[in-house]
Order: C-alpha cells, then structure tokens, then sequence
C-alpha cells in the first residue's frame, strides 16, 4: 500500500480518502483476525464519520451473522456488540443527522446519484422537485434500457478504476494498469484459496461490503459522483488477498526445484 501512486497522489490533498482507506481495512482485518464484534464497529463508526459511505461496512457483520444464524450458531450477541460499537463511534453525526435531518444515515448524495449530471443540483438545490428526488423519481423519467445502459457504463469505469487504484510505481498509467490487473488476478487466486482451504467467513466479511458499494459507484458515475480515490478502500481490501494469491500462484506454476546431483 505505500508504493501505491494512488495512496501518494491522495495523501497531499485536503481528502478523508487515505484515512476512510485505513479505517475501512482496519474495521474488516479486525473480523478477519478474530478480534472482537465492538472493536469493528468502533471503527467502522470512525469510518462513517470519515465518509458517508462507512455504514457500508456493516454488511460485513450483517452477512456473517445470516451465515451463522443459517448454521444454527449464535450470532445475535456478537451483532449487537458490532451495532454499539458503531453507534459509539459515531454517535455524534448520528446524533445530528437524526435531530437535524431525521434520518441517522443521511447523505446529501443520495439524492445527487439519481441526477444524469452533477450540474443538474445547482439547478435543483432549493426547488420542491429536489424533494422529490430519489428511486421512483427517477424510475418515472427513465425506461428499463436506459437503467441497465447507466449500470453497464459505470461499471466499467468503476472496474477500470479499480485496476488503476491497484497499481504501484510511476506516474504512468500504463503501468498502474499493468500492476493493477496483475494483483487483482492474484486477488483472485487468493479468494480462491482462503475459500477452498474453508476461510469462507474471511471472504465473506472482506468481500461483503464491496456487493453494494461497487455498483453504487457504477451508478453513481453518470451524476459525477466518481474518482480512483473512490477505490481505494477496495484496492486495500484486496491487497492481502493479492499476496496470497501470489503464493497460491507460485505453488501451482513454479517447477519443482532440481534435486542437486551430489559429489562425484
């Protein structure tokens, strides 16, 4: 992660990015390591009031406690520690969103994702139609077609960024791409790995929080809501996985070394 250009590039501006970044790993590593529910949602609550996005993290419990509760295993206690930890750790924006906006989760772009242009909020901040703004506002102005054409292209902007975000060295993105799609095959390798060796609730905790973020992005890409820097919590997630993929990688397609020949 500290030869990632994209880390560089982000740490000089005034940006909650590397730190959203760091407090998003640290929040999903302290499931994966087994340290306990609350210390997760402390800091996916210091993520939250870093970015508006961190609430995102808390579909990692969430998956984890369905997988257990499916298995007949207790589950409940520990989600209830994540869910205090988090209302802990970000109780005072919380506190204000619920008193100011009446809604605890609120985010001034959840309306601005469902505009074709970012330009369209300065023509509609303050109208009654922004009230209006949202799923079925949208869905009124646009055909089926339209919605899946807006998934397609920002997804791909969004895998391609990505790709970019994993990348390391110069700034030359040729490089970056070369990099990035390298260590996201070896990801993969890796997920493959920790998942047949039976390190599923690992996978599942890690990879959980990215099913609703990455095609949120894809979407939120028309309405200008977009940027690598918006990748980079993924890409850090993702760096483990590369380098177990790259031992897995090495074991199946290094030969065997020779047996050297004794003396004589």
């Amino acid at each position: 992660l500290s030869l990632s250009w994209m880390t560089a590039d982000a740490s000089h501006h005034i940006l909650a990015d590397v730190l959203f970044a760091g407090l998003y790993f640290a929040a999903l590593m302290s499931l994966v390591l087994g340290h306990s529910w609350g210390v997760f949602g402390l800091l996916a609550g210091l993520a939250y009031l870093t970015k508006g996005s961190g609430h995102l993290l808390l579909l990692a419990p969430l998956a984890l406690t369905a997988r257990r509760l499916r298995r007949g295993e207790p589950a409940l206690g520990a989600l209830a520690k994540a869910a205090g930890g988090f209302a802990a750790g970000a109780s005072l924006l919380l506190w204000r969103n619920a008193v100011v906006w009446g809604d605890i989760f609120h985010n001034f772009n959840a309306k601005v994702i469902f505009l074709d242009r970012w330009s369209d909020m300065w023509r509609l901040v303050g109208t009654p139609t922004w009230e209006e703004i949202g799923p079925a506002w949208y869905w009124r102005r646009h055909g089926a077609i339209e919605i899946l054409e807006r998934l397609a292209r920002g997804g791909k902007a969004v895998f391609s960024n990505l790709v970019q975000c994993l990348g390391s060295g110069p700034m030359w993105p040729p490089s970056h791409m070369a990099v990035g799609a390298t260590l996201l095959i070896l990801a993969a390798y890796g997920v493959a790995r920790r998942w047949r060796e039976g390190h599923r609730e690992e996978i599942l905790a890690l990879l959980s929080p990215t099913i609703l973020y990455f095609p949120a992005l894809a979407w939120s890409q028309q309405a200008g809501i977009a940027g690598l820097r918006f990748l980079l919590p993924v890409a850090t997630t993702l760096l483990p996985l590369a380098v177990l993929g790259a031992g897995e990688a090495l074991r199946r397609w290094t030969p065997q070394v020779l047996v050297q020949k004794g003396p004589g």
